[in-house]
């Protein structure tokens, strides 16, 4: 979906094929109270989009729960991306975010950051969890967010 200026807000967006929300190459729009879980990719996804919010969703039990592509000055806060396959909150390619006060726990991988730079993720590690891979055991730094 390409859009600009737009408030997505107060949908069920869960077991869909793909993705329970996405916007590509959009710009400035609000993506809050949102429950996009259970799809088999990616709860929320930003693809080429800039100047986004995305708060106050769940985005649990997908692929992946947040994640942005080749997008910046997106601010990713309050979010549930939490028990999810891969990451909670994945950036790839994408400069000068801020995400703050997420909860990105029970994931693979709490917040992946690849390719990317400048971005403000105020991450405390705080405790120890753990995950099962098959025939191992291993432990991760559970991940908070502090506000910035």
């Amino acid at each position: 979906m390409q859009c600009q200026n737009v408030n997505v807000s107060g949908n069920n967006a869960s077991s869909n094929n793909y993705n329970g929300i996405r916007l590509s190459n959009s710009g400035s729009n609000t993506i809050s109270g949102n429950n996009a879980s259970s799809n088999c990719e990616y709860g929320i996804s930003l693809f080429d989009s800039g100047n986004n919010t995305i708060s106050g969703n769940n985005a649990s039990s997908n692929r992946e729960g947040i994640s942005l592509g080749g997008s910046d000055n997106n601010t990713i806060s309050g979010n549930n991306a939490s028990s999810n396959d891969r990451y909670g909150i994945s950036l790839f390619g994408s400069s000068d975010n801020t995400i703050s006060n997420n909860n990105a726990s029970s994931n693979h991988d709490g917040i992946s950051n690849n390719n990317a730079s400048s971005n403000h993720d105020g991450i405390k590690k705080t405790s120890k969890m753990f995950f099962y891979v098959p025939k191992m055991i291993c432990s991760v730094s559970l991940i908070t967010f502090l506000e910035t």
